[in-house]
């Protein structure tokens, strides 16, 4: 299978995760991005749901895309250690910074790291 393949392949069982976590924390991702303007005070909670359900998916899709790449250029020791450590910096980086939304953001990022990691050189193989 290709790297693109694996990549896209990795990406969908990524895409149920980030899905579930949304289904699970609606009201508190809707709650949080109805403050970010003025736009998004009015817009109906189920609107604001779908662009959050949307985004994530999409992202989900295009991080499984480039860790196919990635894998394509690096091989499996070097890729699962780049996987694995930059899913544990990204997530120090959130906790040293005191980003909002820093328990999703900590779930992201292990879930990006962690899957992706172990699914795409599965499905290259």
């Amino acid at each position: 299978m290709s790297n693109i393949s694996s990549g896209l392949l990795a990406a969908v069982p990524l895409a149920v995760v980030f899905t579930i976590h949304a289904l699970v924390r609606n009201k508190a991702l809707v709650a949080f991005f109805r403050g970010t303007g003025p736009e998004a005070s009015t817009a109906p909670s189920l609107t604001i749901f779908l662009i959050i359900l949307a985004c994530l998916v999409a992202v989900a899709f295009l991080f499984g895309l480039v860790a196919g790449l990635i894998h394509g250029r690096m091989g499996l020791p070097s890729f699962r250690a780049l996987a694995f450590g930059a899913a544990l910096a990204f997530t120090l980086l959130a906790v040293i910074t005191r980003t909002p939304l820093l328990g999703d953001k900590i779930f992201w990022n292990l879930a990006v790291g962690g899957l992706l990691g172990w699914l795409v050189p599965v499905f290259a193989a």
